[in-house]
């Protein structure tokens, strides 16, 4: 059998996915999100397999076959969607209200089911309709049906990532760990792709073979594989650790003003006053910002007070998320040991792992976010002042 290159793409592409999906299964199976992604790398390589199988012809003599893997594209994009929302809720229980996500699949396969019954003569004219010069409607229509809820659904995670970043701030004093940037470029991959194959579909329909199977889009949808399989793989130790700890989800704050945030909370103006001083005496006197896991939930507990009513505190008396408050501490440590000659032979990097940073450029960033300077650059400036 001749493979050319396209089918040999497409078949370790298909091969990477199922790998890539028992691999998670077997080693990220305590984080439930993990679930999902393992299904969508599972999905993507069957997708990839069926188009291999278009390519060799496989389908002519098997059309059961081709009936059966139609359609699994449906649920490629709810699976990713599913995969980041839970892992930005960090939940381990699934909520029978995302079955709905798979509602576009079941349909599709119900219509399907006729197809299973009709004779080879059928069947067989209805597989040469789908040369490029005489596409049928359904066929059209289910690309571009592939097309919108692609890019519908990669909207929708876009936007789970940022809800996402604006929470860790709330609990979390370090995140460079537990950001979703990667999830974030994966996304934009999967954007890019789902543009190259409306690109491809627009050329066929004007009379344009770009490439066959749709090569460009697998191409990118094979690398798309490595990419959010590793990544998401990789992970995996991080996000499991955060359940272990804490769920995000349990104590989300609401994205509205402080005011109406807290109108319930229970927390009276003059305790209010009183945890702040503590909390400030706490800050300067203990410094826990040293601790480069520092959480909400240990601040409060520290103070004997709800992690709710801490984040009030932080929120309405310092107008700050907890995120910033800590690192404001840990960034005016940075700067006073800087002007401390006893630690000149210390690189600034050693200074800011002492006073609670995990991360140079997170360090960087946020040095030159507060003081507008570059922590090399203060240094030289307080030097020669």
């Amino acid at each position: 059998m001749n493979i050319d290159l396209l089918g040999i793409i497409l078949l370790i592409g298909s091969f990477q996915g199922f790998f890539l999906s028992f691999l998670i299964l077997h080693k990220g199976r305590t984080l439930f999100a993990n679930r999902f992604l393992a299904a969508l790398l599972f999905a993507f390589g069957l997708t990839l397999l069926s188009l291999w199988l278009s390519d060799e012809g496989f389908y002519i003599s098997n059309p059961k076959l081709m009936f059966t893997l139609e359609g699994i594209q449906l649920i490629i994009f709810p699976l990713y969607f599913l995969y980041a929302k839970y892992l930005e809720e960090l939940s381990n229980k699934f909520s029978k209200m995302d079955l709905f996500h798979f509602v576009p699949f079941i349909v599709y396969k119900i219509f399907l089911i006729p197809f299973y019954f009709l004779n080879q003569e059928i069947i067989s004219a209805f597989q040469n309709s789908y040369m490029f010069e005489n596409y049928p409607i359904q066929y059209i229509v289910f690309n571009w049906i592939i097309i919108f809820q692609g890019l519908i659904y990669m909207i929708l995670v876009l936007k789970i990532t940022k809800i996402y970043e604006k929470h860790i701030k709330e609990f979390y004093s370090s995140i460079s760990q537990i950001k979703l940037d990667w999830l974030k470029n994966a996304t934009y991959l999967a954007i890019i792709i789902t543009i190259g194959f409306m690109t491809e579909n627009i050329l066929q329909l004007a009379g344009i073979t770009f490439s066959e199977q749709f090569g460009f889009s697998s191409l990118l949808a094979a690398i798309y594989i490595y990419t959010i399989g590793y990544m998401g793989l990789s992970r995996s130790g991080v996000f499991t650790e955060l359940t272990q700890i804490e769920s995000i989800n349990s104590e989300k704050i609401i994205d509205q003003k402080n005011n109406d945030r807290y109108e319930k909370s229970g927390l009276s103006i003059e305790k209010a006053e009183a945890y702040s001083k503590k909390l400030k005496q706490l800050m300067e006197m203990e410094k826990p910002y040293k601790n480069c896991k520092l959480t909400l939930r240990d601040i409060a507990s520290m103070l004997n007070i709800s992690a709710h009513n801490l984040s009030e505190i932080i929120n309405t008396k310092e107008e700050k998320n907890f995120f910033d408050f800590v690192n404001q501490y840990r960034i005016e440590e940075v700067k006073n040991d800087l002007l401390n000659p006893h630690n000149n032979n210390l690189t600034i990097l050693a200074i800011a792992m002492e006073a609670g940073f995990n991360s140079k450029t997170s360090f960087n960033t946020l040095f030159k976010k507060y003081v507008g300077l570059t922590p090399s650059k203060y240094r030289e400036s307080m030097k020669s002042d």
